[in-house]
């Protein structure tokens, strides 16, 4: 079992955040799951779908994206909102890519299995992981949470 919550990893522009990983023995799948606008990724509920989907035999990888406005001693509040104020789709999109790149190399290389990796997006996060999902042939489903029904409507880059 791999099982970690608040490990550091480096974002967009080398902005560092918080990710948490627990993957139960025998996986039958791996759900990295994102969050919304002004979310976190134990807001609500998140704890509690984690465990759901744990004790379901699926890992599950959730994370603050690095522009969310938080930082890595402040998770729960928004103490950089100038960080905030600068968030774009473009670095969402490069921390997706990190964290399923090392969701990927978790399972493949520290458990030795091949496994599917899906998608779960809520809010904001579900247009996140629509978008990554197209691009990237490794991800298996993407879930739309109460997604966003328009990207571009939105955008900021």
């Amino acid at each position: 079992m791999i099982d970690f919550t608040d490990k550091i990893y480096t974002g967009s522009d080398g902005r560092k955040s918080l990710f948490d990983c627990r993957i139960p023995p025998n996986p039958k799948g791996i759900i990295v799951f994102i969050h919304g606008y002004k979310g976190f990724k134990d807001w609500g509920c998140w704890n509690l779908m984690q465990d759901f989907f744990v004790n379901n035999q699926f890992g599950f990888v959730k994370f603050n994206m690095s522009h969310n406005g938080g930082t890595i001693d402040q998770k729960f509040d928004f103490p950089d909102l100038e960080a905030f104020g600068n968030n774009t789709y473009s670095k969402e999109l490069f921390d997706l890519k990190i964290i399923v790149n090392e969701s990927f190399r978790l399972v493949e290389q520290e458990l030795e299995l091949k496994i599917p990796v899906y998608l779960l997006g809520h809010s904001r996060g579900g247009g996140v992981a629509v978008l990554y999902g197209a691009d990237d042939e490794r991800i298996t489903k993407v879930i739309s949470l109460a997604g966003i029904s328009d990207c571009m409507s939105f955008s900021n880059g």
